[in-house]
């Protein structure tokens, strides 16, 4: 498919997103890729403003795949047809089907968080009536054999997390050792703990999607078992906060983004105690980040949340359906017990330590595109 036979380096064909809680990943591999001088990578980026700038036919809007497929083909043909590439490496299963050709002839790799699988089973989770989890079951058997054979023609996975690599095994028969487990890194010289906690007991919750995060029933705990006893600190900018009626002892926070990266890490350092009760999740950045900065955590345990929150090690996992008392006797045990606290805090940050830090994320990633290079 052509080499740039002018700097002697592999062009890669990296096809992104941006979207949501997969910018922050996009960025560290787009700064991975930058410092290898053997590629020449040319970036393809699905972002947001693509919904203004590409009208999407009704069909294509069924499906955020269709989705998803229609506009980064749309916009691979607007602005890198007739280019020639030796690889091809991904982000997300999403973007895939459009390049199938691509993808049979060349080199591939593939960074996801999920599955069709595994998301068509949080679709099902969310949908709140029976023909809502009726479309998304036909949806989800349309998808599971598209993507089966999509998968077989890939040569290397990157998986988020060891939840989503089961499925590639279990659910696609991906062989075990084209798998590499990544998690998205973080700069822990800075996502660190280092500040005194605030006076009184702080939990902390962060996360836009309140209600998918489970807010009605932190709020709805929090009001019932622990108002008095502590402070609840909610991080969000999920517009439906406005319209509620927020009990004594919650301290909302709005206007935080990942720009304001500084107030952001201070508040999770100053606060006590992470909290998670989201009901459909995969991971949740927020949880990597409450390990990063040393934060015990307490949380459901849905998607991939169980690598980073190990019950009884670094926090406690609550099995989801768990009522209010449960979490609050958690809670108010570790309030009791600032040894254990302290000690939940110091597992958690040797878990980011782990599985967080750059320098094993940019080795899996340089090992990866040096295996492609071999595949030439």
């Amino acid at each position: 498919m052509g080499f740039n036979r002018s700097s002697g380096r592999k062009r890669i064909l990296c096809v992104f997103s941006r979207l949501l809680g997969n910018n922050t990943f996009t960025n560290r591999l787009v700064e991975t890729m930058e410092r290898m001088d053997s590629i020449e990578p040319l970036y393809l980026f699905q972002e947001g403003r693509d919904y203004r700038d590409y009208r999407i036919p009704r069909l294509a809007k069924a499906s955020s795949t269709l989705e998803s497929s229609w506009m980064i083909w749309k916009k691979y043909r607007n602005r890198l047809r007739g280019r020639t590439f030796e690889a091809l490496f991904f982000q997300a299963h999403t973007l895939l089907p459009p390049f199938y050709r691509l993808i049979k002839a060349l080199p591939t790799a593939v960074a996801l968080d999920t599955t069709p699988k595994l998301s068509n089973q949080l679709l099902r989770q969310a949908a709140d009536s029976p023909a809502a989890r009726l479309k998304a079951t036909l949806l989800g058997w349309v998808t599971h054999r598209l993507f089966k054979g999509i998968l077989r023609h890939i040569d290397l996975f990157l998986p988020l997390t060891g939840w989503c690599a089961r499925s590639l095994v279990d659910d696609y028969g991906i062989p075990p050792e084209r798998i590499s487990v990544t998690y998205c890194p973080y700069d822990l010289s800075v996502w660190r703990p280092g500040r005194d906690k605030d006076g009184r007991f702080t939990l902390l919750f962060a996360g836009n999607d309140f209600r998918r995060k489970g807010g009605h029933f932190l709020l709805d705990m929090f009001e019932r078992h622990l108002k008095g006893e502590c402070v609840l600190r909610i991080v969000s900018n999920d517009p439906l906060l406005s319209e509620w009626d927020l009990p004594d002892g919650v301290d909302l926070i709005k206007g935080i983004t990942h720009e304001r990266m500084e107030e952001l890490i201070g508040i999770y350092q100053t606060s006590h105690l992470f909290l998670f009760p989201t009901r459909i999740d995969k991971l949740g950045l927020v949880v990597a980040e409450a390990v990063a900065t040393g934060l015990p955590v307490v949380a459901n345990d849905v998607g991939g949340i169980g690598e980073l929150v190990r019950d009884g090690f670094n926090g406690y996992l609550m099995p989801p359906g768990s009522p209010a008392e449960e979490w609050a006797g958690k809670i108010r045990y570790l309030k009791d017990h600032p040894e254990l606290l302290e000690q939940f805090g110091r597992n958690s940050r040797h878990l980011a330590e782990e599985k967080l830090s750059p320098s094993r994320f940019e080795d899996l990633i340089k090992e990866t595109i040096h295996m492609l290079e071999r595949a030439l």
